[in-house]
């Protein structure tokens, strides 16, 4: 990576169809009534639920990259007085799934824009034999109480022609076709299209910095760094700037996100995951509608919207732009990539949030766009998107957008679970997510010294909390929490400790942790977590005829200790049994005395072994085995 204090010094240095009208040509003949219209209202859906395919658990295999970034400090990813976090990245282990080299379904009917509220259709099959005939219907959220975000409704089924030029509704298309021979229908076919469709707002007068806020799920910056080199070329090419100490605040995307997008402390989050329009108010994205932006929240599946994810949702769009309905029309796997019919849901995503920056560049957009079927789950392979990646960036400098928008590139946590999480370097991988930042070069010269600090902060101990109050510095707002964040436009103090950000200890990176596997007082651990987890499994409540098992240890995968202000912590991992679950723990010893110093963490993934939990929250700790001799009784719990 291109070290930027050259610019600095230099920075220093230098101080010193037109609007024309379309016409829809739709022809509805009465045999092709009898055709698509006819098999249309007898299969076609009114509306559904999103379809979502299970996790692919394949073969995987271990890869390990010995890679040694030029810009580390004598071994020292971080090196300031406040925080000291080592060069891991050296002989970190990263396992990539196997590529199962399956793609989404072809695509045969091809939707063009050709104004800015009107489409073209293109049929690409050929006809053969029988009779082949199509219709289109438009989706947007369901008008149900309760079920906005998890349903949709269609307009009319319309029957169209190879050629033909409708008025786009909204933005979410769904195309039926049937192909039939004697009556019977021998081929059908389904599509969608996801098509951005601009909203009109009063200009403003003055013009303002756009914001881009861009983020992958469990993308640490290590793994950017293994994942997508081409990507992280691209990034140091154009001197975008790469923050080092940027530490996550919580083990959940929610939390992380929020912090982000809100700045709503940790200790009152919780009040939010199930309701989180009550915070509306306080969400980056109202702050900037207010500010005269226009605003999108996009998503690359319809789970992947993690702020109001399955118990909550939005009665109302929260944004100008706001897409998740879309999803709805057809999600599935095939092999490793989640497809919407015809297109990956990332491509969809992709695409859409180029479309926004293009249309809206001359304009003041704040986009939040995020993804995750690449790169969250165990069949998830991030390298597939990697050229895709460099596609989208350079479509935005092509724009011209890189010329007035800020660009956040960044995740929420890396990789928190799964086989390589059992290494001692992926404490700190998991804990230091990616942040890439593009900076305007008409900000550069006229804020030169916001932008110096920007450049410096590189190298400090930077959260979420600080990005959120970055992203309020752009439009001028007083910060939420001057006592525990800071505007990354202002120099983070280099002194700086997690205890200073307001983080929890456990989520912290900033110690060099020694191997204590022969420290007496560590082996102390492996007993308090064994009590602690056997007790709480044995609290969990269970479907009716179904028990959580006693854990018994496996195997002690390592014990590493670091002291922080007089104190000594042992971070202790254990691989038990039944089912090979790991849970890693942030212990402090005090005297003689040891406390869990957080929550214990589940490494492993408890999907497959949790199925019998009633509360989510206790899934980690459970893992279920069904009861012998048992009569089921509806609606009992254990």
């Amino acid at each position: 990576m291109k070290k930027l204090w050259p610019v600095a010094i230099m920075i220093l240095f230098n101080i010193f169809c037109g609007r024309q009208k379309c016409t829809s040509v739709v022809k509805e003949t009465r045999a092709e009534k009898a055709g698509i219209l006819a098999w249309h209202e007898k299969n076609g859906r009114n509306g559904q639920k999103a379809v979502w395919g299970p996790t692919i658990r394949d073969t995987v295999k271990t890869l390990i990259k010995p890679y040694t970034p030029g810009d580390s400090d004598f071994g020292l990813l971080l090196n300031t007085s406040g925080c000291t976090i080592p060069d891991f990245t050296k002989s970190l282990m990263f396992i990539d799934a196997v590529n199962a080299k399956k793609r989404c379904q072809n695509r045969i009917v091809f939707v063009e824009k050709v104004h800015e509220n009107n489409i073209k259709f293109r049929i690409a099959r050929k006809k053969k034999t029988g009779e082949f005939s199509c219709c289109y219907k438009f989706a947007s959220r369901s008008t149900a109480r309760g079920r906005e975000d998890d349903d949709i409704t269609f307009t009319q089924c319309k029957v169209f022609a190879d050629g033909d030029i409708v008025t786009l509704e909204t933005e979410a298309l769904v195309v039926n076709c049937i192909q039939q021979l004697n009556g019977k229908t021998i081929f059908t076919y389904e599509d969608s299209y996801l098509i951005f469709k601009k909203v009109e707002r009063p200009k403003t007068v003055e013009q303002k910095w756009n914001v881009l806020v861009f983020g992958l799920d469990t993308m640490s910056r290590a793994r950017a760094y293994y994942s997508l080199p081409k990507t992280v070329e691209l990034l140091a090419e154009e001197d975008w700037l790469d923050y080092h100490g940027y530490n996550k605040v919580h083990d959940k995307s929610f939390r992380n996100l929020m912090a982000l997008l809100s700045g709503i402390p940790q200790s009152s989050l919780q009040q939010y995951s199930h309701n989180v329009e009550k915070c509306q108010d306080s969400m980056i994205w109202t702050k900037y509608k207010e500010a005269g932006y226009v605003t999108a929240f996009v998503a690359d599946c319809a789970h992947a919207h993690v702020i109001n994810s399955n118990s909550n949702r939005y009665s109302k769009p929260p944004t100008d732009h706001y897409t998740k309905y879309f999803y709805h029309t057809g999600e599935y796997y095939s092999g490793n990539i989640l497809c919407v019919q015809s297109r990956p849901g990332a491509r969809h995503m992709f695409n859409y949030m180029g479309d926004f920056v293009e249309a809206y560049r001359n304009d003041n957009f704040f986009g939040f766009f995020w993804s995750m079927t690449y790169t969250h789950d165990d069949g998830s392979i991030p390298g597939l998107i990697d050229e895709k990646l460099t596609r989208i960036f350079r479509r935005i400098r092509r724009s011209g957008s890189y010329n007035n928008t800020f660009i956040f590139f960044f995740s929420d946590h890396g990789i928190g679970y799964g086989e390589m999480r059992l290494h001692k370097d992926a404490y700190y991988q998991d804990r230091l997510p990616m942040l890439f930042i593009w900076t305007p070069p008409d900000f550069q010269d006229q804020h030169w010294e916001q932008f110096l600090n920007l450049t410096t902060n590189q190298y400090r101990l930077t959260t979420p909390y600080d990005l959120h109050e970055t992203l309020l510095d752009i439009i001028k707002l007083p910060n939420s929490c001057p006592e525990c964040k800071n505007s990354l436009f202002n120099e983070i103090p280099e002194n700086r400790t997690c205890s200073d950000t307001g983080m929890d200890e456990k989520w912290c990176a900033c110690h060099n942790m020694i191997d204590a596997r022969n420290d007496p007082a560590g082996n102390k651990t492996v007993d308090l977590m064994l009590s602690f987890l056997h007790t709480k499994a044995m609290s969990v409540k269970t479907a009716n005829c179904t028990r959580c098992s006693k854990v018994r240890l496996n195997s002690v995968l390592r014990i590493h200790s670091y002291k922080h202000q007089g104190r000594t912590f042992y971070v202790t991992a254990l691989l038990l049994k039944p089912d090979d679950v790991a849970f890693e723990a942030v212990i402090e010893k005090s005297g003689d005395d040891f406390k869990i110093a957080s929550e214990i963490e589940r490494i492993t993934s408890y999907d497959p072994t949790a199925y019998c939990v009633v509360n989510k929250a206790d899934k980690p700790y459970c893992v279920c085995r069904k009861r012998v001799k048992c009569k089921k009784k509806k609606g009992t719990r254990r």
